[in-house]
């Protein structure tokens, strides 16, 4: 008996050194859904100097929600502007409404283009974290709107205005303060931090990209680094250095050059790499110019030795 109990407290210490696995387990099964869009047309009226609050009501707390805003600048707007040319506005922004239990509460302009005039001030999570305020230019201007959830947008022109959940008549909150001008601090705060150069306008008028960074003066612009296969640069080549008129330093001077310079002669220095980079092509064909220099040298030197070699053997036989 007494065995029977060592044989199972052995096994069961055993079991206790096998590797054990956590799996992640489902809870329920899935399900399959389709993607619906709301969308609609609003109009801001009021002063053309000021930006109303427009709220967005309802999202779901538990996934990020994607509101589009947008409007062509030939549409209607205060004429005091331009007869024709009102302002036009492409506003993309994933919310996440977070509220009471819900997730993290944020919100990320993804994508922001205003031609002519500026029709957007701002936008911030509001009425507890239930809503979503967009504040949007007045003066009759129309705006059209996309979202995953039905907006049930109100739009607000006093801050006495009450704001109200249908979803729960007893609770209510007053609307936020318009704007004069557009909080440009607050949208700065909320760009995605890539938006103008890969959902906005990567290529410039001229043609010029910019990754990861604006387009500049420079035809590709990389904030990072370039993996590639194979790099093919055009570049003029240094072979010069072996023709017959070619004046190579002796090493004397490159010497002088050296201690009074910290640098070899016609190379950049490390604060002028460090300032302005260097050319990839250029580069490469100095190097090779020292490389051909210092392949004249040691022929140079070959033939010394070879010459002094022949003087030894000459006392030699002597």
């Amino acid at each position: 008996m007494k065995n029977k109990h060592s044989i199972a407290r052995v096994i069961f210490c055993l079991l206790l050194l096998l590797p054990i696995q956590i799996c992640a387990q489902m809870i329920g099964s899935e399900t399959s859904g389709t993607i619906q869009t709301y969308s609609g047309t609003f109009q801001v009226n009021g002063d053309m100097n000021t930006y109303y609050p427009v709220v967005f009501k309802y999202a779901n707390q538990n996934k990020i929600n994607q509101l589009k805003i947008f409007r062509s600048y030939h549409e209607a707007g205060p004429d005091a502007l331009s007869p024709t040319h009102r302002g036009g506005l492409t506003l993309e922004i994933d919310v996440n409404y977070g509220g009471w239990g819900g997730s993290t509460y944020d919100w990320r302009v993804m994508d922001l283009r205003q031609t002519y005039h500026t029709t957007f001030g701002g936008a911030s999570i509001a009425m507890h974290c239930k809503g979503f305020v967009v504040w949007l230019r007045g003066g009759g201007f129309i705006y059209h709107y996309e979202s995953d959830k039905p907006s049930n947008l109100q739009v607000c022109y006093s801050t006495v205005e009450l704001i109200y959940d249908d979803q729960n008549p007893v609770y209510d909150v007053y609307a936020p303060s318009s704007k004069s001008q557009p909080d440009e601090s607050l949208i700065n705060a909320h760009k995605n931090e890539h938006w103008d150069y890969l959902k906005g306008k990567p290529f410039d008028q001229r043609g010029h990209l910019g990754i990861l960074t604006p387009a500049s003066d420079y035809p590709l612009d990389v904030n990072g680094t370039i993996r590639a296969k194979e790099i093919k640069v055009e570049a003029n080549w240094a072979d010069f250095v072996f023709k017959e008129d070619y004046s190579l330093r002796n090493l004397t001077e490159v010497e002088e050059f050296i201690i009074e310079n910290g640098h070899l002669p016609d190379i950049p220095s490390e604060k002028e790499v460090e300032s302005e980079g260097v050319l990839l092509g250029e580069m490469n064909s100095k190097l090779l110019q020292k490389i051909e220099e210092l392949t004249l040298y040691v022929i140079e030197m070959h033939r010394t030795i070879e010459q002094q070699n022949g003087r030894i053997k000459e006392l030699e036989n002597k």
